[in-house]
This record gives C-alpha cells, structure tokens and sequence, in this order.
C-alpha cells in the first residue's frame, strides 16, 4: 500500500491550518511548525493583563457644512453647474469611484467573472490611489470629477481616516466593489483566535478523526529549506529557547508565514520569485487597547462605532452591542492606527505608547484620564513573528508580484494572506492555505495516473 504522502507545513496562522485541515482529509500526513507559542499568526486577541471577560482584537451627516467649513475649494475643480449638485466630499468621492465598478462589470459581461477581473486589475492596478485622483489618467470614465484638487484628498483622507492613498487603486477600491464592509458582518464573541482555535478541537468525519493539536510543534523558527530533489524537501530549524536544531523531511512544504519573514530564510527559490518577495509592500499598524472602569463614553456616543480623528490615533474604537453582557462596568476602547501613527506607537515603549494614547483619547473623552486602569499595545512591525501588520499592494504589484507568488513550484508552495486577492482578510489567509493544498493534491493526483 502506498504510504501517505508527508507535508511540512511553516506557520499554524488560519492558512497554515487550513491547508493542514483539508490535506489531512485526503489522507496526508502533515506536521505544522510554528514558531510562536500559540495558533492564530496575526489572528491574534489580546486577553492577558485585562479583567476576565474583556478582550480586544489586535462624517456622513451635514457633508456639505464640514468640507466647505474645514476643506474650502474641495471643488474648486468642478464645472460651475456640478458644484451645487455634489453634496461633499464624501459624494464627490461616490461619483468618481463609481465608474469604476461600472468599467468592471462591463468587462464581465464581455469577458466573463475570471479574464474580466483579471482584464480590470491589468488595467487599473497600475495606478495608486494618489495617481488616479491628481491626474486624468482614464478620464474618460470620470471626466467631470477630476483631478481632485490637494484640499480635497486631504479632506477626504482625514474625513475616513484612509491614509494609505499610495496603494493600488484596485487594492484601495476593492472592498468597496466587494461590499465586504457590511452591516452584518459579525465576530466570533469569544475573539478572533477562536477561529484558529477550533481546527486545534478533534473533528470526526466518516472514515478518521483529524486531531490538529496532534500535529503541531510549537517554538520552532524555521531558518532553511532544501529541496532535496523534485520529490523530497528538508525543512531546517531550531527550537528558540534550547536552540535545539530540529530538521522536518517530507515530500512537500507549504510556507505560510509572512512575505517579510520568508525572506530571511534561506531557500533557493527562482530569481522570479526572489524579485516577488523582496517587492511585496507590507503595512504597519499598531492598535492600543485601553480599559477603562467604567464605560463611560456610552453616555456621549452609546454603543458601537468608532470616532475618526486627526490625531496620531487615528481612529478610536468602542465595544460592540453585539458583545456579550459585560460582567462589570468596565469596557475596553481601541485605538487603532496605520502608516506612520502606526510607526509612532509601535517605536515607542509600550508604557510611553500606552501613555500618549491615553493623553490624545482624553482630547475627545475628557474622563478618560480618570477611568483609564491598564492598557495593551499590539504593533506589527514590531512583532519578530511577522514584521508587519498585512500585504497592502502598491502599483504594479499585482501584476508584477501577485501572480508569481500564487504559482506553485513543487515542491515547495507559498501560502498566507498577501498571496491572494483578498489579501489583509482573514479569508484570504483561509483561501491562499486551500489553493496551496488544492495545488498539492492536483500535481499529486497526476503523477499518480502518469
């Protein structure tokens, strides 16, 4: 009988998991290594330190009134007959986007779902966000609407708190042409991590039981990969407290572990896919979780929702309805920063981080000072296990990195969030981990019939 085919797989994130879910379904024999002491990778819910039961994951109305009060010249740019016609910035933004979607379903229709996205991206992903709003690049869709004098990016940018307008466009415009921010969007009550969590629990299918807790070795960085030959791989690493060096032989590896990470290891891969690594831009974050003893803020602003500032906070965040009845009266605020407030926070030492948060907060909620007990930081970039928050794809990158990375080299695959096109999304760690086994099986199913 024919053994089961053996598969190393580098980082026990939502990807790696996923992958060593599905390949033990069809009869492979995995071994996930990862270097931290936990699952989950950047699925990461901040619990230690806080009250039991608390935890946190790592200007609509008058429009109009505020860009002509605080952006004067916002549309400066229009015909005099639009000017009355837009209704603010944040309409201004809806009527130059818009076309955009129109342009992708026509080359839909055209092409069908998978060439006419593919023929969109082409076209698109070659501008930033910043390339498409200054200049008449493609006017023809939005003639009337650009470019965007500086006054009203700026507005704009502070307006929703989106910083990074030198991404790709597509990279920018997607969520919104996906709707994948919705009112019924919910998280798992319990955190984020039980997502992780639940491939640890022992699932029982007709024929075996796929036991993951099983199969996982905890404290390993991974500093070496050697193919062996086109049907066996070595996977070199060592135990980070003893030092131990621990060396992992299968006849494939999948490694899921951030595009900054994987650079440092020592792989001979294509120069192609030396170039793809290296170019992929990563996005720092940092978020600082604050509890508070009372929730005092739901007397201003109730339940839900966040507060969008000019400061280096960025965007501060207040515990959902949907949460489960408090235990007391404490609650937890999140101060949730990107690009260079996230590099601020994230340089500083976390009691100088946590103290800055807590001196802008008091600017909006004055009590702060007050309520504040114990607070939390999570920067990315800081973090040796990732070194980064998410892939946030620049011009070109789609094109020029993207597509390389998602093409398989047996037997070594590359998996995790920023190798797919939803990627900064937990669906896209899930969905690269399943394209990478999918891949596996299929080359495995044709050497079999060969």
């Amino acid at each position: 009988m024919r053994r089961p085919r053996s598969v190393v797989i580098v980082g026990a994130g939502v990807s790696g998991l996923s992958a060593a879910f599905e390949l033990e379904k069809e009869g492979y024999n995995t071994q996930v290594v990862e270097l931290q002491n936990r699952v989950g990778g950047r699925t990461k819910t901040l619990r230690a330190g806080f009250s039991d039961g608390l935890h946190a994951e790592a200007w609509e109305t008058k429009n109009k009134y505020y860009s002509d009060k605080y952006y004067p010249g916002w549309n400066s740019n229009l015909p005099a007959e639009e000017r009355n016609k837009v209704d603010g910035i944040l309409d201004l933004y809806k009527r130059t986007f818009n076309p955009l979607k129109a342009d992708v379903e026509a080359f839909i229709d055209k092409y069908g779902a998978q060439i006419g996205w593919q023929k969109w991206v082409d076209k698109w992903s070659k501008l930033s966000v910043n390339d498409f709003l200054r200049t008449t690049i493609g006017a023809e869709l939005t003639c009337i609407y650009r470019p965007w004098p500086e006054i009203a990016i700026r507005g704009y940018q502070v307006a929703t708190y989106s910083p990074a307008f030198d991404t790709s466009l597509v990279e920018y415009y997607r969520e919104e042409l996906g709707q994948w921010w919705t009112e019924w969007l919910e998280t798992p009550v319990d955190g984020m991590d039980t997502i992780a969590k639940h491939f640890l629990k022992p699932h029982k299918l007709e024929q075996k039981t796929i036991d993951l807790s099983t199969k996982i070795s905890f404290g390993v960085k991974i500093e070496k990969v050697v193919k062996i030959n086109k049907n066996k791989v070595s996977v070199e690493g060592r135990n980070v407290v003893t030092g131990e060096i621990k060396t992992f032989l299968a006849d494939a590896v999948i490694l899921t572990v951030p595009l900054t990470i994987l650079r440092q290891m020592d792989i001979k891969l294509g120069e192609n896919y030396r170039k793809a690594i290296g170019y992929i831009n990563y996005q720092p974050s940092t978020k600082v979780a604050l509890q508070c003893r009372t929730r005092f803020w739901e007397k201003e602003v109730g339940q839900g929702g966040f507060t969008k500032t000019d400061l280096p906070i960025g965007q501060l965040h207040y515990p959902s309805p949907n949460d489960p009845p408090p235990m007391n009266e404490r609650g937890i605020l999140v101060v949730y920063t990107w690009e260079q407030d996230a590099l601020i926070f994230g340089s500083q030492p976390q009691s100088e981080a946590i103290e800055s948060a807590v001196r802008q907060v008091s600017k909006i909620h004055p009590e702060m000072k007050n309520e504040f007990e114990v607070g939390m930081v999570q920067a990315w970039f800081s973090d040796h296990s990732s070194q980064g928050a998410y892939a946030c794809l620049k011009p070109f990158q789609y094109n020029e990195g993207m597509k390389t990375l998602m093409t398989p080299d047996h037997p070594i695959y590359l998996a995790g969030e920023a190798i797919s096109y939803t990627n900064g999304w937990i669906q896209g760690a899930i969905e690269s981990g399943l394209n990478a086994a999918f891949h596996l099986y299929s080359y495995d199913h044709c050497q079999k019939h060969k």
